[in-house]
Parts: structure tokens; C-alpha cells; sequence
């Protein structure tokens, strides 16, 4: 501290100056002493000074207070320095214009600080308020979905939206909202809307991008798809681009052909797809078909499928229209060698076609077709009355017209039937013309059929007598004329 008599410094633990001896806690004259820090207060009203005031303040005051006071005359007062009320007069000023400056920033702080906390109460109490009320209408709104009352499912909903602060929540209400215009067939902007949102929100959902693309895809907007895939991470881009939606596609395409065409309509959604064969509008017609398996294009001709799938929940694409023409390659009609008529002597049926073609033949009157007998040799006639039907067909199994050939044959014998039948009278003795013998009775000699037993042919003949069991069946040989009796039927004979 500073001695107020001497001006010399002191240590604060002394309670006189050991220059003046004067005692630090009060001056001679029964005044106060004071410390050095009580001096300064005193003058600057608790502002400190720099170390230059101070400097000035030690070295001139208390200059001046000795020489006015006489030294350490006992008893005399300290006189009033003008400079050092004027030092006094601009410190106080200075000391208060800071602790203004002081007071303002503290009043500003004070005020920010009551902004944020009100501000920081508002938000709590306003998104607690948002939370209750999500909730609120989220519970009402499934309540009512769950009730099938849609309209009053989506108020609640949109309500819900409205309130929704976090991710999860606008998630949960967005899809919800999707799914009544999907239930009710809402507008299809509408629903173009929420997915946009959804993809915004999740953007890994893959469901999301196919229910879009279907979307885009069903009101022309196909230009979208591209931007739509463009903007999805690598691994949904990889499932949108093996996604063709609900649009039923064709295979083949439309075109030209000159094959039958067995055409598949494919959609890769969850769909029943209907067509129509007469060109009438799918959506429309009463005569639309659901489609089960390939469409089998047979004809010449043209062709006008018309299509569309239908999703769960009634909901149809748009219609595509796919169109055929076809026009076979001709095939030329088989040729065979021998014509229609009656024969005696044996022929061989020879049939010949174009190359690339296979000649396929029936005997019971159907139209032959790849499944019939294939032709391979030259066929021997059959006895009696026949038809033989001829087709050729190419690789691409277009057939060529049926060729129909009718053969009555009745081989030329050495033995007649004549002779054959006389053959077996004789066996029953003499008969006159009626078939009656001697006795009365009356036989009936009757024709079966020229039947091949052992590689040779024979006469069947069936003699009747009156009684029921009085019949027996003759083979007669057509080289050589001997008669045996039989026993079988239908071409199946064994000699006795």
C-alpha cells in the first residue's frame, strides 16, 4: 500500500509507516487513514485505474499533499486538489457510461435467455400437443378402416397427416392414405401423390416404385418410369428393371406370320388378365375371355387381340391392342399313284410330296393329321370297300389339303363263291331250291366274309338249321376249294 502522509510504499501487513510513523488506520489529526485500495475507490468509485493513472495519481497528489500540508505536521488537512477532482469528474463518467454499457449487455442476455426458454417451452408444449392429436386420429382412423367406413377412415387420417412431426409417423399415415384410394379407387393423382411421398420418406421400399410405375404406366405417362428408375438406389433399380407393371405383353408381338401362332399374355403383377378374339374393346365386352393358357391362332387370316388385367381389387390397366396376320406357306397336296375304283387284282397305293414334307393317312373315314399313320411304304389294297384319307404336312407343320381315296376290292379266286357255297350243301345231302331236305327241314346258308387263316384266304359260310343251336360255321379255300369247319369271328378264325 501507499503511505497517505509520506507517499512511500508500505506492506499491507503494517499498521504504521515506517517513514513517517504515522498510523495506517488513521491520520495525527484523528482522520481515517487510508489503504491504497480505499483511495482509489474513494476517487473512481470502484473503477481500477490503469498502472499510468495510478503512477500519476501516487506521484503528484501526494506531492502536492505534502508541500500544502508542511510535511508531517501533526494535525494539518489534506487541501482539495482541482486536477484531482476534475481526474475524479471524467473517471466517474467513464465508470458510468461502462457499467451502462454493462447493464445493457446483461439486460440483453437476460431477454435472449427468456426467448429461448420460451420459445423451447412453446415447441415442447406445441409438438407434445401435435403427438396427442396424431395419435388421437390415428387410432380414430383405424377404427373406422378397420370398420370399412373408408370416407371417414381418410378424415381421420389427413387429420393424423397434419400432425405428423417424425418420419415414422408420416410413413405410417401416407401409407394408410394409399391404401384407401387403393380399397376405393381413388384418383389416380391422388395416388401418384402419396407414393411420391412414401419413395420420399423410404426410399428402399421397392413396392412403393412398382405401385408407381403401374401408375405412370396406366395414364400415359411412361416418360416418367425412366426418371423413376433413374432415381432409385442401385438395388431397386435392379428389380424395376425386370418390372413390366400389369400392362398385359405379348408374345409373340404383332406382326406378320406364316406359322400358327400360339400367343401368351404376360403380366408380372399379381393380375387375371382378360382378351377379346373380335376386335370389341375388353373393358366393355360381355364376350371377353379369361385368359388360362396360349391363345391358339390356327387360321389363316387376321387376327385382333384386345386385353387387359384386372388387379384384387378391381382395379383394370389399360387396354393393349396386338394384331396378326397370317398366311401359310402352301403345301401341295400329296400325290397318290393309284385312282378310286373297283378292283379285282392287287395294287400297291404309292404317295409321294414335296420335300421337307411327311405324308400322314387314316382308314376310318377321320381327317388325317401328325398323329395318324405316317406313311412309310407302299399299301397293299384291303379287300372289300375302303377309304383312304392322305394329308402332307411341312416341318412347320402346316398341313396340305386331305386327298381322299375310295377302293372296292374283291380279289379274283380260283374258287368262286359259287362253288363254295355248294361246297358246304353237299354236306347237308340233297337239298332242293328252297334249302329244304328230304325230310322236311329247312337250312340257311349265309356269307360272313373272306377271311385269311394261315396266310391263305377262305369263304366264311354259316349254315343255320331250325333249332337254335343247329349252326356251324364253314371255311372254304378261294385257291383249291376244301371246305373245314371253323370256330371264331371277325377276321379271328381257326380251322377244326
Amino acid at each position: 500500500m501507499i503511505c497517505p502522509k509520506c507517499g512511500k510504499p508500505v506492506r499491507e501487513s503494517m499498521r504504521t509507516c515506517p517513514h513517517c510513523g504515522v498510523k495506517l488506520t488513521a491520520y495525527a489529526g484523528g482522520r481515517k487513514g487510508l489503504s491504497n485500495e480505499k483511495i482509489k475507490s474513494s476517487i473512481v468509485e470502484g473503477i481500477d485505474l490503469d498502472d499510468e493513472l495510478v503512477d500519476e495519481y501516487k506521484g503528484r497528489n501526494i506531492n502536492n499533499y505534502k508541500k500544502n500540508s508542511g510535511g508531517n505536521k501533526a494535525g494539518a488537512k489534506v487541501p482539495q486538489n482541482k486536477g484531482n477532482q476534475k481526474l475524479k469528474k471524467n473517471m466517474n463518467t467513464e465508470s458510468k457510461k461502462k457499467n451502462s454499457k454493462k447493464n445493457t449487455f446483461l439486460v440483453i442476455l437476460i431477454a435472449l435467455a427468456a426467448v429461448l426458454v420460451s420459445v423451447a417451452g412453446t415447441y415442447l408444449f406445441r409438438e407434445n400437443e401435435m403427438k396427442n392429436k396424431y395419435q388421437k386420429y390415428i387410432k380414430e382412423g383405424r377404427a373406422y378402416y378397420n370398420q370399412e367406413d373408408y370416407s371417414n377412415a381418410r378424415t381421420r387420417f389427413i387429420e393424423a397427416a397434419r400432425n405428423a412431426s417424425s418420419n415414422e409417423q408420416q410413413l405410417e399415415v401416407y401409407s394408410l392414405l394409399y391404401n384407401i384410394d387403393v380399397v376405393t379407387v381413388g384418383d389416380y393423382k391422388e395416388k401418384i401423390e402419396f407414393l411420391e411421398k412414401l419413395i420420399q420418406l423410404d426410399n428402399t421400399e421397392v413396392q412403393y416404385y412398382k405401385d408407381l410405375y403401374v401408375l405412370y404406366q396406366n395414364h400415359d405417362m411412361e416418360s416418367q418410369i425412366d426418371t423413376l428408375k433413374a432415381s432409385a438406389p442401385p438395388s431397386v433399380r435392379t428389380e424395376l428393371d425386370k418390372y413390366v407393371g400389369t400392362i398385359p405383353r405379348a408374345n409373340p408381338e404383332s406382326g406378320e406370320y406364316n406359322t400358327k401362332i400360339n400367343l401368351e399374355l404376360l403380366a408380372d403383377d399379381d393380375v387375371t388378365i382378360y382378351y377379346t378374339k373380335d376386335g370389341s374393346d375388353v373393358t366393355e365386352s360381355d364376350s371377353k375371355i379369361e385368359y388360362s393358357g396360349p391363345i391358339k391362332l390356327k387360321k389363316e387370316g387376321s387376327y385382333t387381340i384386345r386385353a387387359c388385367s384386372i388387379d384384387k381389387h378391381g382395379v383394370s390397366s389399360k387396354e393393349v391392342i396386338y394384331t396378326y396376320t397370317i398366311s401359310f406357306v402352301h403345301v401341295e397336296e400329296p400325290e397318290i399313284s393309284v385312282e378310286s375304283g373297283s378292283y379285282r387284282d392287287m395294287k400297291k397305293i404309292e404317295a409321294t410330296a414335296e420335300k421337307g414334307c411327311t405324308i400322314y393317312y387314316t382308314t376310318d373315314g377321320s381327317t388325317p393329321n401328325k398323329n395318324s399313320k405316317k406313311y412309310k411304304k407302299p399299301i397293299e389294297f384291303e379287300r372289300g370297300n375302303n377309304l383312304y384319307r392322305f394329308v402332307a404336312i411341312n416341318e412347320n407343320g402346316i398341313p396340305s389339303e386331305v386327298v381322299d381315296r375310295v377302293y372296292d376290292y374283291t380279289p379274283k379266286y380260283d374258287c368262286t363263291y359259287d362253288s363254295a357255297v355248294k361246297t358246304v350243301k353237299a354236306k347237308y345231302g340233297e337239298l332242293d331250291e328252297y334249302n329244304e331236305t328230304a325230310d322236311g327241314k329247312t337250312a340257311s346258308f349265309d356269307f360272313v366274309e373272306v377271311a385269311e387263316i394261315d396266310k391263305q384266304d377262305y369263304y366264311i359260310i354259316e349254315y343255320s338249321g331250325e333249332e337254335d343251336d343247329d349252326h356251324q360255321k364253314y371255311a372254304v379255300s378261294t385257291k383249291d376249294g376244301s371246305c373245314h369247319k371253323v370256330s371264331g369271328s371277325n377276321g379271328d378264325y381257326d380251322l377244326k
